[in-house]
């Protein structure tokens, strides 16, 4: 009996991840399809740009998320060993992909890496098509590790916000 209970909620996880993958996939393309050229229009236009391109940013994590979910999903499947504690961590994984992605972006953009393909010259990367490319990935890459990216930024904060003892 807990066998089939388990079996309906991974079958559930299953659906969950590949609608939420097929969804995501069709709104990145979207987004990738109609966001605008270049900011370098109006002040419209750079807004524009930017919350379309934070929303496929975070479409992009989500994405991530749902792959590092198939892989979970495969391997439990193939042990057969799916638990019902894990189903919480499955329904989660996309959203924590999904602004593990919006948070490298953001963390990229302040200038921790560049990425210029496609700007010209004194425009940022990320207003132009191939400029997107680059963070994209990086925010799939976040997405699908997003526990991981979760613990380097913690192991970030600790080292920039440490309290010094010597002024105590």
């Amino acid at each position: 009996m807990a066998s089939d209970l388990n079996k309906r909620k991974l079958y559930g996880i299953i659906i969950y991840t590949v609608v939420t993958s097929f969804i995501m996939a069709a709104g990145l393309i979207f987004l990738l399809v109609e966001i605008p050229e270049s900011g370098t229009g109006s002040p419209d236009v750079y807004k524009q740009v930017f919350w379309m391109t934070v929303l496929a940013m975070f479409a992009a994590g989500i994405i991530g998320g749902c792959l590092y979910n198939f892989r979970g999903i495969i391997l439990h499947t193939a042990d057969k060993d799916y638990n019902d504690s894990y189903t919480i961590t499955y329904i989660l994984r996309p959203v924590l992909g999904g602004v593990s992605g919006l948070t490298v972006f953001f963390i990229l953009m302040g200038g921790v890496m560049t990425f210029n393909l496609g700007a010209d010259s004194g425009q940022d990367g990320w207003l132009t098509f191939m400029g997107r490319m680059p963070y994209i990935a990086m925010a799939v890459l976040a997405g699908y590790a997003s526990q991981e990216f979760m613990l380097k930024l913690k192991d970030i904060a600790k080292t920039l916000f440490k309290v010094s003892d010597e002024g105590q």
